[in-house]
């Protein structure tokens, strides 16, 4: 996959620097929030947001802003969340960025937003302590608590679906960020690790993990769901979608459905849900006995436990009591990777645990966690975990039955020793299904 490095001058996964509230001492004095989508649109004021309880709103605002930099759809709290970036054009007199003095315009304004409300009962900007939003844009959601990114969910034009970034505690990357972007002081090794992501070397003989000449290709269907459940502390951000997996010539293998929920984040905690059901397409669905799989995420380079300058790294420690490098190929209930991230603050140590939940097939998991950063829980590779005949790990799923698996991942700040990550898991396990 092609860099997707921008300007050094910009990250494009900070916060935006523009805030559409500025503007709002030069609204006239009636109904402000109401003036304030209307003046701010003709202004071409970005970031602007309409509130309302009404689906079809929201849609139209999207129709409408169709001639806009980027418009999002986003589900909150509230009801439907529509969102758009105007593009600022030279006055032409014609259209959106028309002369905002214009009688006229002032006028197709005040009748446009009335159009939209349709009812609605609250149209306002966003506050930055508003909780979770999802917004959809160019082939990426992006999920955010307040004005904090927590993670985007890369869909469109992609060997496989991903998040990236993952942001721990105090906005760091907790993973490598390379290859979605070059910033420098990465190994480019294993162009296939995509932060955070499911799939699997061999189904039915298809290499779904790699990215080599003839590797399948996850591609998203459709979203189940994307929107917001909950309030206050149990507010949570649910992505759901549809997925085909289509080995080389186009042959449908399986299909899956995912599911991945956003825990309200705490000053120390993130934890992040995520579940798959995989269903066979045309046949049985043979999950092939190999390492190279499966809910798997590449961490941050400076957590490595081995780093390329060799200085110090990160640590390793399973359920079970292993550490760093017996921790691989060793089955346990759940597994933490922590150790030096830098962000905005300095340098502090942070970690990612993976639980396995109880219920899912062959718990506990084998773990194909690497000196180099790479994390991953697999029930399948058993010949390479256990040195046993090639074969040993296959699992097949017969037309009409389906396979599902479950994780939660929790990203803390400290080491494994700073969360009480044995008690987290019980709790974890105590749960029936994915909340």
């Amino acid at each position: 996959m092609p860099s997707r490095a921008g300007s050094p001058s910009r990250n494009r996964y900070a916060p935006p620097r523009t805030d559409p509230g500025q503007f709002a001492d030069q609204l006239p004095p009636v109904k402000q929030d109401f003036g304030f989508i209307a003046w701010g649109a003709a202004r071409g004021v970005q970031g602007l947001s309409l509130k309302c309880s009404c689906p079809l709103s929201a849609r139209r605002f999207a129709i409408l802003g169709r001639e806009s930099r980027r418009v999002g759809i986003v589900s909150g709290p509230a009801g439907w969340h529509a969102k758009a970036d105007f593009a600022v054009a030279p006055a032409s007199g014609t259209g959106i960025n028309g002369d905002v003095n214009s009688p006229v315009l002032k006028a197709a304004a005040v009748v446009w937003v009335a159009w939209v409300l349709c009812g609605c009962q609250s149209v306002r900007r966003s506050g930055e302590g508003s909780g979770f939003s999802v917004v959809e844009t160019n082939g990426v959601l992006r999920i955010a608590h307040g004005s904090t990114l927590v993670s985007e969910y890369h869909y469109a034009d992609v060997s496989r679906p991903f998040l990236y970034p993952l942001l721990g505690p105090d906005g760091v990357h907790m993973t490598r960020r390379w290859p979605q972007e070059d910033v420098g002081g990465e190994e480019k090794d294993h162009p296939h690790h995509h932060a955070l992501w499911w799939s699997h070397g061999a189904a039915n003989g298809a290499d779904f993990w790699s990215e080599v000449a003839g590797a399948g290709k996850t591609v998203h269907q459709s979203f189940i769901q994307r929107g917001i459940e909950g309030s206050g502390a149990a507010e949570k951000a649910v992505v759901a979608s549809r997925n085909r997996w289509i080995a080389q010539g186009g042959k449908v293998v399986a299909e899956d459905e995912r599911r991945m929920v956003f825990h309200a984040p705490t000053a120390d905690v993130r934890q992040v849900d995520f579940e798959i059901t995989v269903r066979p397409v045309g046949g049985p669905l043979v999950l092939g006995d190999t390492k190279e799989g499966t809910f798997a995420i590449r961490l941050a380079e400076t957590m490595r436990l081995k780093r390329a300058d060799k200085s110090k790294g990160g640590t390793i420690l399973n359920s079970r009591g292993q550490r760093d490098g017996d921790t691989w190929g060793k089955r346990a209930e759940w597994c933490d990777y922590s150790g030096p991230v830098t962000g905005s603050h300095g340098t502090a140590t942070y970690g990612v645990t993976i639980f396995d939940h109880p219920a899912n097939p062959r718990h506990p998991t084998w773990w194909h966690v690497r000196d180099y950063g790479l994390f991953a829980a697999n029930p399948f590779g058993i010949h390479d975990f256990e040195k046993k005949p090639p074969g040993t790990g296959n699992l097949t799923v017969e037309p009409g039955q389906s396979l599902t698996f479950r994780y939660r991942v929790i990203l803390h700040r400290g080491d494994s020793q700073a969360v009480p990550l044995e008690a987290l898991y019980r709790s974890y396990a105590a749960e029936k299904v994915l909340k």
